[in-house]
C-alpha cells in the first residue's frame, strides 16, 4: 500500500521533469527559451516566487555548475534582448556574490580555443 503513493510521486516528477530534462542538451529549443525569458521576467519584475523552482535552479539541481548554468542561460537571455544589467540581476537572485565577471573569462576560453583549433 505504501507503494502506490510513491508511485504516484515518481510518476509526477517524470511528468514534470523529464521533458525539461530531455530538452536541455547543448543547442535550447523553443520551449526552453520560453521557459527560461519567462522566469527571467517573471524574477526580474519582483514577482515573489519560490526561488527553488524555476529554469536556474531545475538545471543546477539536475548537476550543472553555476557557471555551466549561466553560460547556458546568458545567449537565451541575450538573444531576447535582456540588457547586461539586467542579466547580472537575475543572476545575482541565486547566487549573491556574482559580478558578471564570467564574459571576460568566456571570452578569453574562446581565444583559446581559437589558438589550439589554428
Amino acid at each position: 500500500m505504501r507503494k502506490l503513493p510513491f508511485c504516484f510521486l515518481l510518476a509526477a516528477i517524470l511528468y514534470f521533469a523529464a521533458p525539461i530534462s530531455c530538452a536541455i542538451g547543448d543547442e535550447p529549443n523553443a520551449r526552453v527559451k520560453a521557459l527560461v525569458v519567462d522566469d527571467a521576467r517573471r524574477k526580474l519584475a519582483g514577482e515573489v516566487v519560490d526561488y527553488r523552482t524555476g529554469v536556474y535552479s531545475m538545471l543546477h539541481e539536475g548537476g550543472f555548475s553555476d557557471s555551466e548554468t549561466r553560460e547556458y542561460i546568458r545567449p537565451i537571455l541575450e538573444e531576447y534582448g535582456f540588457s547586461e544589467a539586467s542579466i547580472v540581476k537575475y543572476f545575482n537572485l541565486f547566487d549573491p556574490h556574482y559580478h558578471g565577471g564570467e564574459r571576460e573569462r568566456l571570452e578569453e576560453r574562446r581565444k583559446m580555443v581559437e589558438t589550439l583549433l589554428n
